[in-house]
Protein backbone atom coordinates (compact mmCIF):
# COMPACT_ATOMS: atom_id res chain seq x y z
CA UNK A 1 0.00 0.00 0.00
CA UNK A 2 1.33 3.49 -0.76
CA UNK A 3 2.69 5.77 1.96
CA UNK A 4 2.83 2.90 4.47
CA UNK A 5 -0.94 3.01 4.94
CA UNK A 6 -2.20 -0.15 6.70
CA UNK A 7 -4.17 -2.52 4.47
CA UNK A 8 -7.91 -2.67 4.95
CA UNK A 9 -9.81 -5.88 5.67
CA UNK A 10 -11.20 -5.79 2.10
CA UNK A 11 -7.73 -5.31 0.63
CA UNK A 12 -6.45 -8.34 2.56
CA UNK A 13 -9.37 -10.48 1.37
CA UNK A 14 -8.84 -9.46 -2.27
CA UNK A 15 -5.11 -10.19 -2.03
CA UNK A 16 -5.82 -13.65 -0.58
CA UNK A 17 -8.32 -14.46 -3.33
CA UNK A 18 -6.14 -13.13 -6.15
CA UNK A 19 -3.25 -15.37 -5.09
CA UNK A 20 -5.32 -18.56 -5.10
CA UNK A 21 -4.09 -21.28 -7.52
CA UNK A 22 -5.67 -21.30 -11.02
CA UNK A 23 -8.98 -23.13 -11.31
CA UNK A 24 -10.67 -25.03 -14.11
CA UNK A 25 -10.75 -23.28 -17.48
CA UNK A 26 -14.52 -22.72 -17.25
CA UNK A 27 -14.17 -21.08 -13.82
CA UNK A 28 -11.29 -18.88 -14.99
CA UNK A 29 -13.50 -17.64 -17.85
CA UNK A 30 -16.34 -16.93 -15.40
CA UNK A 31 -13.97 -15.04 -13.09
CA UNK A 32 -12.57 -13.04 -16.01
CA UNK A 33 -16.07 -12.18 -17.24
CA UNK A 34 -16.87 -10.80 -13.77
CA UNK A 35 -13.72 -8.67 -13.75
CA UNK A 36 -14.45 -7.37 -17.25
CA UNK A 37 -18.06 -6.61 -16.24
CA UNK A 38 -17.16 -4.49 -13.21
CA UNK A 39 -13.69 -3.08 -14.00
CA UNK A 40 -14.13 -1.88 -17.60
CA UNK A 41 -13.66 1.89 -17.81
CA UNK A 42 -13.47 2.94 -21.46
CA UNK A 43 -12.35 1.97 -24.95
CA UNK A 44 -8.92 2.92 -26.22
CA UNK A 45 -6.41 2.24 -28.98
CA UNK A 46 -3.18 0.32 -28.51
CA UNK A 47 -0.83 0.04 -31.52
CA UNK A 48 -3.75 1.15 -33.64
CA UNK A 49 -5.96 -1.71 -32.43
CA UNK A 50 -9.14 -1.24 -30.37
CA UNK A 51 -8.76 -2.33 -26.79
CA UNK A 52 -10.64 -2.19 -23.53
CA UNK A 53 -9.20 -0.34 -20.54
CA UNK A 54 -9.78 -1.83 -17.10
CA UNK A 55 -8.82 -0.39 -13.71
CA UNK A 56 -8.15 -2.08 -10.36
CA UNK A 57 -6.57 -0.74 -7.19
CA UNK A 58 -4.98 -3.97 -5.91
CA UNK A 59 -1.64 -5.20 -7.25
CA UNK A 60 -2.49 -8.89 -6.77
CA UNK A 61 -5.81 -8.45 -8.60
CA UNK A 62 -4.02 -6.59 -11.41
CA UNK A 63 -1.57 -9.50 -11.85
CA UNK A 64 -4.44 -12.01 -11.85
CA UNK A 65 -6.37 -9.96 -14.41
CA UNK A 66 -3.28 -9.76 -16.62
CA UNK A 67 -2.74 -13.54 -16.46
CA UNK A 68 -6.36 -14.38 -17.22
CA UNK A 69 -6.61 -11.87 -20.08
CA UNK A 70 -3.32 -13.11 -21.58
CA UNK A 71 -4.69 -16.67 -21.74
CA UNK A 72 -8.12 -15.63 -22.99
CA UNK A 73 -7.08 -13.36 -25.86
CA UNK A 74 -4.69 -13.83 -28.73
CA UNK A 75 -3.06 -10.39 -28.36
CA UNK A 76 -0.79 -9.46 -25.46
CA UNK A 77 -2.46 -7.17 -22.88
CA UNK A 78 -0.55 -4.23 -21.42
CA UNK A 79 -0.46 -3.45 -17.71
CA UNK A 80 0.25 0.12 -16.61
CA UNK A 81 1.20 0.55 -12.95
CA UNK A 82 0.07 3.64 -11.00
CA UNK A 83 2.46 6.55 -10.74
CA UNK A 84 2.15 6.72 -6.95
CA UNK A 85 -0.40 9.53 -6.75
CA UNK A 86 -3.32 9.24 -4.37
CA UNK A 87 -6.29 7.34 -5.79
CA UNK A 88 -4.45 6.07 -8.87
CA UNK A 89 -5.16 2.52 -10.06
CA UNK A 90 -3.52 -0.19 -12.11
CA UNK A 91 -4.80 -0.03 -15.68
CA UNK A 92 -4.92 -3.01 -18.01
CA UNK A 93 -5.36 -2.53 -21.75
CA UNK A 94 -6.75 -5.63 -23.44
CA UNK A 95 -6.89 -5.83 -27.27
CA UNK A 96 -10.32 -7.10 -28.23
CA UNK A 97 -10.75 -10.03 -30.57
CA UNK A 98 -13.69 -11.80 -32.12
CA UNK A 99 -12.84 -14.90 -30.12
CA UNK A 100 -13.82 -13.22 -26.85
CA UNK A 101 -13.85 -14.50 -23.31
CA UNK A 102 -15.35 -17.87 -23.99
CA UNK A 103 -13.01 -19.10 -26.69
CA UNK A 104 -15.16 -21.45 -28.72
CA UNK A 105 -18.03 -20.74 -26.31
CA UNK A 106 -20.16 -17.66 -27.00
CA UNK A 107 -20.71 -15.02 -24.31
CA UNK A 108 -24.37 -16.07 -24.00
CA UNK A 109 -23.33 -19.70 -23.57
CA UNK A 110 -20.81 -18.63 -20.92
CA UNK A 111 -23.52 -16.74 -19.03
CA UNK A 112 -25.80 -19.78 -19.16
CA UNK A 113 -22.92 -21.93 -17.97
CA UNK A 114 -22.34 -19.62 -15.00
CA UNK A 115 -25.99 -19.84 -13.99
CA UNK A 116 -26.00 -23.63 -14.38
CA UNK A 117 -22.72 -24.60 -12.69
CA UNK A 118 -22.14 -23.89 -9.02
CA UNK A 119 -18.35 -23.74 -9.48
CA UNK A 120 -18.71 -21.09 -12.20
CA UNK A 121 -21.27 -19.09 -10.18
CA UNK A 122 -18.85 -18.98 -7.29
CA UNK A 123 -15.95 -18.06 -9.57
CA UNK A 124 -18.01 -15.21 -11.04
CA UNK A 125 -18.90 -13.93 -7.56
CA UNK A 126 -15.24 -14.19 -6.54
CA UNK A 127 -14.30 -12.14 -9.59
CA UNK A 128 -17.03 -9.59 -8.83
CA UNK A 129 -15.68 -9.17 -5.31
CA UNK A 130 -12.12 -8.82 -6.61
CA UNK A 131 -13.21 -6.12 -9.02
CA UNK A 132 -15.84 -4.11 -7.15
CA UNK A 133 -16.50 -5.72 -3.77
CA UNK A 134 -15.72 -4.64 -0.25
CA UNK A 135 -16.38 -6.02 3.21
CA UNK A 136 -16.32 -3.86 6.33
CA UNK A 137 -13.93 -4.89 9.09
CA UNK A 138 -16.15 -7.08 11.32
CA UNK A 139 -14.75 -5.26 14.36
CA UNK A 140 -16.83 -2.28 13.18
CA UNK A 141 -19.93 -3.70 11.47
CA UNK A 142 -21.29 -6.51 9.31
CA UNK A 143 -21.54 -5.27 5.73
CA UNK A 144 -20.55 -6.67 2.34
CA UNK A 145 -21.22 -4.83 -0.93
CA UNK A 146 -20.53 -4.69 -4.66
CA UNK A 147 -20.68 -1.44 -6.64
CA UNK A 148 -21.36 -2.19 -10.31
CA UNK A 149 -23.46 -1.15 -13.32
CA UNK A 150 -27.16 -1.79 -12.80
CA UNK A 151 -27.53 -4.95 -14.89
CA UNK A 152 -24.39 -6.50 -13.37
CA UNK A 153 -25.53 -5.60 -9.84
CA UNK A 154 -28.88 -7.28 -10.45
CA UNK A 155 -27.07 -10.38 -11.72
CA UNK A 156 -24.82 -10.44 -8.64
CA UNK A 157 -27.87 -10.34 -6.36
CA UNK A 158 -29.48 -13.14 -8.38
CA UNK A 159 -26.37 -15.34 -8.12
CA UNK A 160 -25.99 -14.62 -4.39
CA UNK A 161 -29.58 -15.64 -3.74
CA UNK A 162 -29.08 -18.77 -5.84
CA UNK A 163 -26.31 -19.65 -3.38
CA UNK A 164 -28.66 -19.03 -0.43
CA UNK A 165 -27.25 -15.62 0.50
CA UNK A 166 -29.78 -12.86 1.23
CA UNK A 167 -28.89 -9.67 -0.66
CA UNK A 168 -30.39 -6.29 -1.52
CA UNK A 169 -29.78 -3.73 -4.26
CA UNK A 170 -30.08 0.04 -4.60
CA UNK A 171 -28.99 2.78 -6.99
CA UNK A 172 -26.23 5.15 -5.91
CA UNK A 173 -27.33 8.78 -6.14
CA UNK A 174 -29.10 8.51 -9.49
CA UNK A 175 -25.92 7.41 -11.28
CA UNK A 176 -25.50 4.35 -13.44
CA UNK A 177 -23.82 2.55 -10.55
CA UNK A 178 -25.79 0.29 -8.23
CA UNK A 179 -24.84 -1.37 -4.96
CA UNK A 180 -25.63 -4.99 -4.17
CA UNK A 181 -25.25 -5.55 -0.43
CA UNK A 182 -25.33 -8.25 2.27
CA UNK A 183 -25.93 -7.29 5.93
CA UNK A 184 -26.25 -10.52 7.94
CA UNK A 185 -23.09 -11.89 9.55
CA UNK A 186 -24.09 -15.48 8.76
CA UNK A 187 -24.56 -14.60 5.08
CA UNK A 188 -21.16 -12.88 4.96
CA UNK A 189 -19.46 -15.95 6.44
CA UNK A 190 -21.29 -18.13 3.88
CA UNK A 191 -20.01 -15.86 1.10
CA UNK A 192 -16.41 -15.93 2.36
CA UNK A 193 -16.60 -19.72 2.57
CA UNK A 194 -18.10 -19.96 -0.91
CA UNK A 195 -15.41 -17.87 -2.62
CA UNK A 196 -12.56 -19.62 -0.78
CA UNK A 197 -11.42 -16.74 1.46
CA UNK A 198 -10.30 -19.13 4.22
CA UNK A 199 -8.02 -16.79 6.19
CA UNK A 200 -10.58 -13.97 6.11
CA UNK A 201 -13.30 -16.41 7.18
CA UNK A 202 -11.26 -17.54 10.20
CA UNK A 203 -10.57 -13.94 11.16
CA UNK A 204 -14.24 -13.01 10.71
CA UNK A 205 -15.46 -15.96 12.80
CA UNK A 206 -12.87 -15.24 15.52
CA UNK A 207 -14.23 -11.71 15.81
CA UNK A 208 -17.82 -13.03 15.84
CA UNK A 209 -17.00 -15.45 18.65
CA UNK A 210 -15.20 -12.72 20.61
CA UNK A 211 -18.10 -10.31 20.15
CA UNK A 212 -20.66 -12.94 21.16
CA UNK A 213 -18.59 -13.77 24.25
CA UNK A 214 -18.41 -10.10 25.23
CA UNK A 215 -22.17 -9.73 24.69
CA UNK A 216 -22.90 -12.82 26.80
CA UNK A 217 -20.65 -11.56 29.58
CA UNK A 218 -22.33 -8.15 29.46
CA UNK A 219 -25.80 -9.75 29.57
CA UNK A 220 -24.74 -11.86 32.55
CA UNK A 221 -23.32 -8.83 34.36
CA UNK A 222 -26.48 -6.83 33.63
CA UNK A 223 -28.66 -9.67 34.90
CA UNK A 224 -26.61 -10.09 38.07
CA UNK A 225 -26.62 -6.32 38.65
CA UNK A 226 -30.39 -6.21 38.25
CA UNK A 227 -30.79 -9.13 40.67
CA UNK A 228 -28.49 -7.43 43.17
CA UNK A 229 -30.43 -4.19 42.91
CA UNK A 230 -33.69 -6.05 43.51
CA UNK A 231 -32.15 -7.84 46.49
CA UNK A 232 -30.87 -4.58 47.99
CA UNK A 233 -34.18 -2.78 47.41
CA UNK A 234 -36.14 -5.64 49.01
CA UNK A 235 -33.71 -5.79 51.94
CA UNK A 236 -33.98 -2.02 52.51
CA UNK A 237 -37.78 -2.30 52.61
CA UNK A 238 -37.58 -5.18 55.07
CA UNK A 239 -35.00 -3.45 57.29
CA UNK A 240 -36.94 -0.16 57.38
CA UNK A 241 -40.04 -2.04 58.58
CA UNK A 242 -38.10 -4.09 61.13
CA UNK A 243 -36.29 -1.03 62.52
CA UNK A 244 -39.66 0.69 62.91
CA UNK A 245 -41.03 -2.34 64.77
CA UNK A 246 -37.96 -2.38 67.00
CA UNK A 247 -38.20 1.36 67.75
CA UNK A 248 -41.89 0.96 68.65
CA UNK A 249 -41.02 -1.80 71.11
CA UNK A 250 -42.86 -4.55 69.24
CA UNK A 251 -39.94 -7.00 69.16
CA UNK A 252 -40.89 -8.31 72.62
CA UNK A 253 -44.18 -9.51 71.16
CA UNK A 254 -42.49 -11.53 68.43
CA UNK A 255 -41.88 -15.25 68.71
CA UNK A 256 -38.22 -16.12 69.41
CA UNK A 257 -37.65 -17.47 65.90
CA UNK A 258 -39.02 -14.29 64.31
CA UNK A 259 -36.91 -12.09 66.62
CA UNK A 260 -33.77 -13.99 65.57
CA UNK A 261 -34.56 -13.64 61.86
CA UNK A 262 -35.43 -9.95 62.29
CA UNK A 263 -32.14 -9.18 64.04
CA UNK A 264 -30.09 -11.11 61.46
CA UNK A 265 -31.83 -9.20 58.70
CA UNK A 266 -31.04 -5.83 60.35
CA UNK A 267 -27.42 -6.82 61.04
CA UNK A 268 -26.83 -8.14 57.50
CA UNK A 269 -28.46 -5.61 55.18
CA UNK A 270 -26.78 -6.92 52.00
CA UNK A 271 -27.23 -10.65 52.63
CA UNK A 272 -29.31 -12.68 50.22
CA UNK A 273 -32.02 -15.08 51.41
CA UNK A 274 -29.62 -17.99 50.99
CA UNK A 275 -26.97 -16.20 53.06
CA UNK A 276 -29.50 -15.32 55.77
CA UNK A 277 -30.60 -18.96 55.87
CA UNK A 278 -26.98 -20.05 56.46
CA UNK A 279 -26.57 -17.56 59.33
CA UNK A 280 -29.26 -19.32 61.37
CA UNK A 281 -28.35 -22.09 63.80
CA UNK A 282 -29.24 -24.61 62.62
CA UNK A 283 -29.31 -23.32 58.99
CA UNK A 284 -32.73 -22.92 57.44
CA UNK A 285 -34.03 -23.16 53.89
CA UNK A 286 -34.59 -20.09 51.69
CA UNK A 287 -38.32 -20.75 51.70
CA UNK A 288 -38.37 -20.79 55.51
CA UNK A 289 -36.54 -17.44 55.68
CA UNK A 290 -38.83 -16.00 53.02
CA UNK A 291 -41.87 -17.16 54.99
CA UNK A 292 -40.58 -15.54 58.21
CA UNK A 293 -39.76 -12.22 56.52
CA UNK A 294 -43.20 -12.05 54.89
CA UNK A 295 -44.78 -12.67 58.29
CA UNK A 296 -42.67 -9.90 59.85
CA UNK A 297 -43.70 -7.45 57.11
CA UNK A 298 -47.35 -8.19 57.92
CA UNK A 299 -46.93 -6.90 61.50
CA UNK A 300 -48.38 -3.35 61.57
CA UNK A 301 -46.23 -0.65 63.14
CA UNK A 302 -49.13 1.63 64.08
CA UNK A 303 -50.81 -0.72 66.50
CA UNK A 304 -49.81 -3.63 68.70
CA UNK A 305 -50.49 -7.03 67.32
CA UNK A 306 -49.75 -10.47 68.68
CA UNK A 307 -47.72 -12.59 66.23
CA UNK A 308 -48.12 -16.31 66.16
CA UNK A 309 -45.18 -18.67 66.20
CA UNK A 310 -43.85 -19.46 62.71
Amino acid sequence: MPHGKPASFSHDVRSQLANMPPEKACCDRALLLALFSVCAKDAALMDGEPCLALAVDNAAVARLLFRLAKHAFAAQPHLATPGGGKGQAYRLYVPLSEEGLGGETSLKDLERQIRKRSCCRRAFLRGAFLGCGSVVDPERAYHLEFTAPGDVSVWIVDLLETEGIRAGNYQRGGSGQWTAYVKKSEDITTFLTMIGAVHALLQFEEILISRDLKNNVQRTVNCETANLERTVTTAQTQIAHLVALQAAGYFSELAGELQKTAMLRIENPYASLAELAELHEPPLSKSAINHRLRKLLQVPVSEESEVANP
